[in-house]
């Protein structure tokens, strides 16, 4: 189109690349991005794919944080939904967000010094303008710093993960900041370090002791150049190592 502000309607159900081009009396130029637009199909449903709950520190303050992501009922990660949650433990209160692209919204509470007990979140609703929330197909619903939460037949009780894992960053490629989780069957000393494509450290971001469960940290990598990072895990004898993309 030629139009100075144009719009098109998607009919069909997919994935689509958006190409701008823009152009005055020097020339043109061109921005593609892929797969930007995602059209669903109507009718479908939604649900609770995932949810990292941990701990960022800024100054002498630390802030509970929640990742949620949304999939569809094929599986495919859903944007422009609206989610909220309820936050407990040091600091708390009902919080709300949209979904980005990649089906994830992240939350944050407010901060306190020296914070007792760990941060829980739960999912208590989510709309979107064409889909409906399917509560029953969440994978989870609450978690918490230690992992999720499932409703057992005498109470709540907490569902530890059986091995170690170094989950991928989310998101990624990101800018500036991220979520790195990480899963323990065991209370471990850990060890999580950020280099860069050199070798040379750039971050320590965990260097003390866990329980069992899932955790997740948070780099601000706003004072680092944009590149590839490779990120290092030690828990024990485990040791894991994944690739990441600072786009800036």
């Amino acid at each position: 189109s030629a139009a100075q502000n144009p719009s098109y309607t998607y009919n069909t159900v997919g994935l689509y690349t958006v190409t701008l081009t823009v152009t005055n009396a020097n020339g043109s130029d061109v921005e593609t991005k892929t797969d930007y637009i995602n059209v669903y199909e109507s009718g479908g449903t939604m649900h609770v794919e995932n949810m990292v709950v941990g701990r960022a520190k800024s100054g002498p303050n630390y802030f509970g944080t929640c990742t949620v992501t949304i999939f569809d009922n094929l599986n495919n990660p859903v944007s422009d939904a609206a989610v909220y949650v309820t936050a407990t433990g040091p600091t708390g209160g009902n919080y709300n967000g949209v979904t980005g692209a990649d089906g994830t919204v992240y939350f944050e509470t407010s901060g306190m010094k020296k914070p007792s007990g760990e941060w829980c979140f739960e999912v208590t609703n989510v709309t979107h303008a064409t889909m409906t929330y399917d509560a029953g197909s969440n994978v989870v619903t609450q978690a918490c710093e230690s992992g999720p939460v499932a409703k057992g037949v005498n109470g709540v009780t907490r569902v530890l993960p059986t091995e170690f894992s170094l989950r991928q960053n989310m998101p990624n490629p990101f800018n500036p900041v991220t979520q790195i989780g990480f899963s323990l069957p065991t209370p471990s000393h850990v060890t999580l370090e950020i280099y860069n494509i050199m070798g040379q450290r750039v971050a320590i971001l965990a260097d003390h002791y866990y329980e069992a469960g899932n955790h997740s940290v948070v780099w601000d990598a706003s004072k680092s150049p944009s590149g590839i990072y490779l990120y290092r895990i030690q828990a024990g004898q485990f040791t894991a190592n994944r690739k990441m993309m600072l786009l800036k």
